[in-house]
C-alpha cells in the first residue's frame, strides 16, 4: 500500500425510519442472516472494528454489535457521519492518516476491491473518497478523514433539513470521487423488500469469482 493511510473502524448507518421498507431493514433476513449482521461480519473479517450508528444507543447490541446514537436527532446520513467522526477520536489515536469507512445497513453487496479503490484515491491526500455514477456522487461506501469534521458540523447544524443532505456536504469537501467499478450492481442499497429481493437475486446469479486484493490494503487495526 502506498502512503500512510490507516483506518480505525467501519461505521454502519442504521438510524433511518425504514418507512419505505415497512420494518427495520437492518434486521431484514437474507439466507438466515440479518442484513446488518452480514455486512458487519464481512468488514470485520477484513480487519475493521465495526460500530453501528443508530437513533438509539444499544439498538443492535442484541446482535453483538456496538451501537452508538446520533449526536443530532433526525439529521440523516450527515448526522450519522457526524457521530462516527466524533466517536473515532475516542476509539483510537487520530492523525492525518486516519479515516472512517462509512457504510449503511441497507448495503446488500460490498466487495473488497471497491473499498480498495477508495483507499487508492484517499492516498492522494483528499479529505474524502466516495463513488460517482452518472454524474452523481454516491457517499456509501465512502472514506472520510477527521479533517472533514468542521465542515460536517457546519452542515449538520443547518436549520433547514434540505440543506443537510449528503450531496450538500460532499460539494464542500476536498474530495476524490471514484467512478463506480464495472461490477457495481444495479441495486446496491435496498429501500424496499422488493428491491432487496431483486438485489439479492442478481447477486446470487452473478459470477462469484476471486475478489482478492493485497492484504496490506486493509491494515491491521488491532
Amino acid at each position: 500500500m502506498t502512503g500512510m493511510m490507516t483506518t480505525c473502524g467501519a461505521y454502519i448507518l442504521a438510524g433511518g425510519r425504514s418507512s419505505r421498507f415497512g420494518s427495520d431493514k437492518a434486521r431484514a433476513v437474507l439466507d438466515g442472516c440479518t442484513l446488518i449482521e452480514r455486512l458487519a461480519s464481512q468488514v470485520a473479517q477484513w480487519g475493521f472494528p465495526v460500530t453501528v450508528v443508530a437513533d438509539r444507543a444499544g439498538k443492535y447490541e442484541d446482535l453483538g454489535l456496538r451501537t452508538i446514537v446520533d449526536l443530532r436527532a433526525d439529521a440523516g446520513p450527515v448526522g450519522g457521519l457526524h457521530a462516527a467522526l466524533h466517536d473515532l477520536s475516542t476509539q483510537c489515536h487520530v492523525d492525518a492518516g486516519t479515516a472512517v469507512l462509512l457504510l449503511s445497513c441497507d448495503l446488500v453487496v460490498l466487495k473488497r476491491h471497491w473499498v480498495d479503490r477508495l483507499f487508492s484515491a484517499l492516498d492522494q491526500h483528499a479529505a474524502a473518497a466516495f463513488g460517482e455514477a452518472d454524474g452523481r456522487w454516491q457517499p456509501i461506501p465512502g472514506l472520510f478523514r477527521p479533517v472533514c469534521l468542521p465542515v460536517v458540523e457546519e452542515v449538520v447544524s443547518r436549520p433547514d433539513r434540505g440543506s443537510r443532505s449528503m450531496q450538500s456536504l460532499l460539494r464542500l469537501l476536498d474530495a476524490a470521487p471514484v467512478p463506480h467499478p464495472d461490477d457495481w450492481p444495479a441495486i446496491a442499497q435496498a429501500n424496499t423488500p422488493e428491491e432487496l429481493a431483486r438485489a439479492w437475486e442478481s447477486h446470487s446469479e452473478a459470477p462469484q469469482g476471486s475478489d482478492q486484493v493485497p492484504a496490506s490494503r486493509f491494515p491491521d487495526t488491532s
